[in-house]
């Protein structure tokens, strides 16, 4: 609704918000990055910080378009607020941000585990809401709870019937046959992850993200580690390209979402989501053929 009264059209705006809120499951702490290294036994903490340069490359180029697109409809802009007010508002901000510090720096320093660095940014949150920000109130808490029962039953309801279709899939011999299939089109390394990519983009078209997570990288691992890529590079491949089906059709959750919210057909906003998917398809390309994009911060702090 800002967006709309500042005079962007309704398409651009619901496709800025979905394509760049699919950014937070790329950089740390990422949820589908913490199932995959559950489901490879590949590190969360290396995981966690192969995904910050695709992350930031990606809010590049979707900002990029942004700014393209903005120029040619001659979009509204902001003047600069100055360099005081500018300060002022990142010192203020700074609390906020070192929640993903305490999270992996707690993490790579082996103070705690994934799981109880949950914990401790969640304490670290309250404290932060109620105290320093004083935006919490005690009253919101059990209405926060509840919401994240509700989500938690609902992730948990994902991995279950995920985790089943994975028994059954092995149970039928369907890993083995997609893994002879695939090798068996090439041996060609940069064709067998190309071919991955289509399949993955193809699988996030009508699969959430976390299920298949679990699901395909028990399929697309081993096969991966075949042809030499490291186990870390290949999940963050695999949560970047699962993360753009988050905004394409059929079972697109950000887009419907963003739909919902807009109250707007996807049809109505298909269009202005193209430039951004080319955008995120080019970055899913570069951190595929470039492996120290993803693997040079886990190597250098672990």
């Amino acid at each position: 609704p800002a967006m709309e009264e500042r005079g962007f059209d309704k398409d651009f705006s619901v496709a800025v918000t979905a394509t760049s809120s699919t950014i937070g499951v790329m950089i740390p702490p990422s949820i589908p990055m913490v199932v995959y290294g559950v489901a490879s036994g590949a590190s969360i903490g290396k995981l966690f910080l192969g995904g910050i340069i695709p992350g930031i490359l990606t809010g590049i180029a979707l900002m990029i378009v942004s700014g393209i697109i903005s120029h040619k409809k001659n979009y509204p802009s902001d003047r600069f607020i100055g360099a005081k007010k500018s300060l002022l508002i990142i010192l203020k901000g700074i609390p906020a941000l070192l929640t993903i510090i305490i999270i992996l720096g707690g993490i790579v320093g082996g103070v705690f585990t994934p799981t109880e660095a949950a914990g401790v940014a969640a304490l670290y949150s309250f404290l932060l809401g109620k105290f320093y920000y004083r935006e919490l109130r005690f009253r919101d808490i059990p209405k926060m709870l509840a919401e994240v029962a509700i989500t938690t039953g609902q992730v948990a309801l994902m991995i279950a019937t995920a985790s089943s279709l994975a028994w059954l899939f092995a149970q039928q011999g369907i890993p083995a046959m997609i893994g002879e299939f695939i090798t068996g089109i090439t041996s060609n390394r940069f064709l067998i992850l190309l071919i991955i990519n289509a399949l993955l983009l193809f699988v996030g078209t009508w699969l959430d993200l976390s299920p298949a997570v679990i699901i395909f990288t028990p399929i697309l691992l081993p096969i991966a580690v075949e042809f030499g890529i490291d186990p870390v590079h290949f999940g963050v491949i695999m949560v970047v390209n699962l993360a753009i089906g988050l905004f394409t059709p059929p079972v697109g959750v950000c887009l419907f979402i963003a739909c919902g919210i807009a109250k707007c057909s996807i049809g109505y906003v298909a269009k202005a989501f193209i430039p951004f998917l080319l955008a995120m398809i080019g970055v899913l390309l570069l951190i595929t053929y470039v492996p120290s994009l993803v693997m040079t911060i886990p190597n250098l702090l672990m």
